[in-house]
């Protein structure tokens, strides 16, 4: 299938991953940059030509601007020092994009948490609360 990228394309994404995640949290020297960056995931195209590295960063706005921009501006480097470290031809262009499926998780939870307080009854047994039990 063409949307599904093949073994090689997932031991690069794998690779990148590894990597870019080590390198930004030891190697990386920026005032801008979150120590709480993480890599979430790394998609590249089937050509290695580009590789969208999306980045989870804890903080408000400004900080998570603050790090892409120090990402955007650090990306040259962290290409060469990929380059030294895979042991693949051509290591794809990076382009870092900021990773909101945590937030959009914990909207999709809390509006879960509302409806199940407005029908309590339609909930499924894990969820309701349960009475403690008296010890007799």
């Amino acid at each position: 299938m063409p949307g599904e990228p093949t073994r090689k394309i997932e031991r690069v994404n794998a690779a990148i991953k590894r990597d870019l995640g080590d390198l930004i949290t030891t190697w990386l020297v920026d005032p801008r940059l979150s120590r709480l960056t993480t890599v979430s995931r790394v998609d590249t195209t089937r050509d290695l030509g580009r590789a969208t590295v999306y980045i989870v960063i804890p903080g408000d706005e400004h900080e998570r601007d603050e790090t892409l921009a120090a990402l955007a501006s650090a990306r040259v480097a962290l290409r060469h020092v990929l380059k030294e470290r895979m042991r693949i031809r051509h290591v794809p262009e990076i382009y870092f994009k900021y990773d909101n499926t945590i937030g959009e998780t914990s909207d999709v939870l809390a509006l879960l948490d509302e409806v199940v307080a407005e029908f309590p009854e339609s909930a499924p047994e894990s969820a309701k609360e349960k009475e403690p039990e008296s010890a007799d």
